[in-house]
């Protein structure tokens, strides 16, 4: 380990979920971009593979609601929105 300077900026140690919001909300940003883009099946299949690497990410789980809603499956919307 190297010593640390004097005017070398210290870096408080980032929560170890915090990586994990980030890179669950980088990939929310292009499933939503999809979804505002109207190509919900993109979309969809992007909010799923948020949810199988983020089980625990509940905007993943309301955006795919909504989304299901919109292609009709309203009873599958239902359930996602029930887990957001």
């Amino acid at each position: 380990m190297q010593p640390t300077s004097p005017t070398q900026p210290l870096h408080p140690p980032q929560h170890p979920d915090s990586a994990v919001v980030e890179s669950a909300e980088a990939l929310m940003d292009h499933a939503v971009a999809h979804h505002q883009n109207g190509d919900l099946g993109a979309a969809l299949s992007a909010y799923n593979g948020i949810l199988a690497a983020h089980p625990d990410f509940h905007p993943a789980f309301n955006m795919k609601g909504v989304c299901l809603y919109q292609m009709g499956n309203t009873a599958d919307a239902l359930q996602c929105l029930r887990m957001s």
